[in-house]
């Protein structure tokens, strides 16, 4: 089965430097996956790669078997892959509904579904359906996240790529954004998130990657990883030689 996105060998950085050494990585539909690792492993270049922040200097990715891999950030999301970025993902100083309509128009491009789409977000979102008229900058961290993704969902993404959505937000707060997220998968939306948060992702995911130094140290389904893998020793113990990968 062809996988939903495929990366194939990347690698990327900034100035003359990789950050991200030959990693690759398969993702299926109706599959979460989390790429986790210490600070410093790439994680978040890495989904900035895939999202077409920064550019890929070799290597390919495929979405639903059509390469992507030149293709400019907006072009990505018109061909199908959504993208919430950790920090500045909304317009503080606009409403919620300023917010989204403001996606709608942007994303929609004259196409006449853009109504269609806010009734869907409303559906996985209800709490936003009551702070239309609320600033975003007003929100709690979890509900600016909702609307975050919201945005995101109205382009209507075959794939969504989530860079640290639980970042910052207190214990409660990031188990609801986890079932937030798992409610967008249940929708048949296909899901990469990098993830800090390791308990609470696992919760949810059903295959991890796991980084370091750059490169892929471990590629498995997150029951595997629970049952024969300390992730202690992942994250800290030698770098050198063959990275140690193991199929789902």
């Amino acid at each position: 089965m062809t996988p939903l996105l495929l990366a194939e060998g990347l690698f990327a950085g900034y100035g003359n430097g990789d950050i991200v050494r030959g990693v690759s990585l398969q993702a299926g539909a109706g599959r979460i996956t989390t790429v986790m690792g210490p600070n410093g492993s790439g994680k978040s270049t890495f989904i900035k790669v895939l999202a077409g922040l920064v550019p890929c200097r070799q290597g390919r990715i495929l979405l639903e078997g059509q390469e992507v891999t030149h293709l400019a950030a907006p072009l990505r999301v018109a061909a199908g892959l959504g993208y919430v970025p950790q920090e500045f993902n909304v317009f503080r100083n606009l409403t919620v509904r300023e917010n989204l309509d403001l996606a709608s128009a942007v994303l929609h491009r004259g196409r006449r579904d853009g109504k269609a789409g806010l009734e869907r977000v409303f559906e996985l979102f209800p709490v936003l359906s009551r702070r239309l008229k609320s600033l975003a900058g007003n929100l709690s961290g979890g509900e600016r996240q909702m609307l975050a993704f919201a945005s995101a969902l109205l382009a209507r993404p075959r794939f969504l790529l989530l860079d640290e959505p639980s970042a910052g937000l207190s214990p409660k707060a990031a188990e609801e954004m986890f079932q937030t997220v798992a409610r967008v998968h249940a929708t048949g939306v296909g899901v990469l998130m990098v993830e800090q948060n390791v308990a609470g992702a696992l919760a949810i995911t059903h295959d991890v990657m796991v980084l370091v130094g750059g490169a892929v140290r471990l590629a498995t389904t997150a029951e595997d990883l629970k049952r024969q893998h300390d992730l202690h020793q992942l994250y800290l113990g030698p770098t050198e030689g063959a990275a140690l990968e193991a199929a789902p």
